[in-house]
């Protein structure tokens, strides 16, 4: 998925109860983007107050299974796949972690392809001002929140981005067409259908 103004149409149908306004402010900020020839921001200027969805947060350990059901402790940088208001009310919260091209071991041919976005379980922004690096939805696990909090507040781990509309549109489209794309037609036609009869 490449970014341009039919973009944000693409989001609004997607979520219809994002306001008109706020479709016709993204859709002004994608304009100006083309206009001075710059790549599309996606991270806010400044970061907002508390634990919010997109937020990415830098030294979080995670947990890794390998191939031979080994467990072993990875610190990496994440990005929140969780709601914002169940971050509030919830005890956990559900990240991603990031992973460097090198790491990947992508040919240049994926990093063309990953830069526009074109992988269903892998996220890239187009303006990062780090390493290259993608969120990889597949490696998705739930940590404490108390924990998350406790370490941001002590300078263990910190959040170094929020995103703007623009990255947020790009951010929730992305889960929704990894998580809630409609599966194979074949597959669909397999499930069993329930007639329910009420007397």
């Amino acid at each position: 998925m490449t970014l341009d103004e039919s973009f944000v149409d693409f989001v609004q149908s997607l979520f219809p109860s994002i306001s008109p306004y706020t479709q016709a402010e993204t859709k002004h900020s994608l304009e100006q983007f083309y206009k001075n020839g710059k790549t599309f921001e996606c991270y806010n200027p400044a970061v907002l107050e508390g634990i919010c969805q997109g937020d990415i947060i830098q030294n979080v350990p995670m947990f890794k299974v390998d191939e031979n059901g080994m467990l072993s402790q990875i610190v990496r940088t994440v990005i929140v796949l969780s709601n914002s208001c169940d971050i509030e009310n919830d005890d956990y919260i559900v990240v991603a972690p990031f992973f460097t091209f090198e790491e990947a071991n992508l040919d240049k041919s994926k990093i063309e392809e990953m830069k526009l976005n074109k992988f269903y379980g892998k996220l890239y922004f187009p303006d990062v001002s780090e390493e290259p690096m993608f969120a990889d939805f597949s490696f998705a696990q739930s940590l404490p929140k108390v924990k998350i909090q406790e370490a941001i507040a002590a300078g263990r781990m910190k959040i170094l981005h929020s995103l703007n509309l623009v990255g947020y549109y790009l951010f929730l489209c992305k889960l929704t067409i990894h998580f809630m794309r409609p599966e194979d037609a074949d597959l669909q036609k397999e499930r069993k259908k329930i007639d329910y009869h009420y007397s």
